[in-house]
């Protein structure tokens, strides 16, 4: 009977560690269920729905003081920044050239308070139309006033899509501002960099 008893419990234990054993895998294998498998060099966050904005680069010049040379400086802006809201991207960079304050040896030669009444597009030629300042403000020579030009023209002809550069006051394209004819669109000029 004692080894009855001892074959009876030693079936029972057996069959217990079974069952507990099955469940531990059974576990497993639903964690195991619940996880995707992610082959190795792939993402493992979810694709995002929107796209990325994309980062926007502009050149703005400034005119060595004294000297008729222009300089570029590179800059950038997210295409989905707050400043871009309520303008284009060409007007936006306009601005900024009006705005951009001298460093060093180097000046911005557009007039004090020249502001920017509108930036348009016709084909590849971009039309800056700005205000009386532009005109009444503008100090120094013919080369200087060809060199305020440059940094205009080269500023947004290097913006992608535009060739040419049309410049305008109040609505005007003057023919003579201190010998210089404003009256036809510039492509970029290359007079005013320093020679290496």
């Amino acid at each position: 009977m004692k080894k009855w008893i001892s074959l009876s419990v030693g079936v029972l234990m057996i069959f217990s560690l079974a069952a507990c054993s099955n469940k531990v895998q059974a576990d497993d294998n639903d964690q195991q269920d619940n996880q995707q498998e992610v082959p190795i060099g792939e993402n493992v966050n979810p694709p995002e729905t929107e796209e990325e904005a994309e980062e926007l680069v502009y050149v703005l010049y400034l005119k060595q003081k004294n000297l008729p040379y222009i300089f570029p400086d590179s800059f950038s802006i997210m295409e989905d920044d707050y400043r871009l809201a309520d303008t284009t991207f060409e007007e936006f960079v306009m601005k900024e050239l009006i705005n951009q304050e001298d460093f060093d040896e180097l000046m911005n030669p557009i007039p004090p308070g020249t502001r920017v009444l509108s930036v348009t597009m016709d084909d590849n030629t971009a039309i800056v139309d700005l205000s009386e300042e532009f005109e009444t403000g503008m100090i120094g020579t013919k080369k200087d006033v060809e060199a305020t030009v440059a940094i205009i023209v080269n500023t947004l002809t290097t913006l992608e899509g535009i060739d040419k550069v049309q410049i305008l006051v109040e609505g005007e394209a003057l023919t003579d501002l201190k010998g210089v004819d404003l009256s036809k669109p510039f492509e970029f000029i290359t007079d005013f960099y320093m020679e290496k």
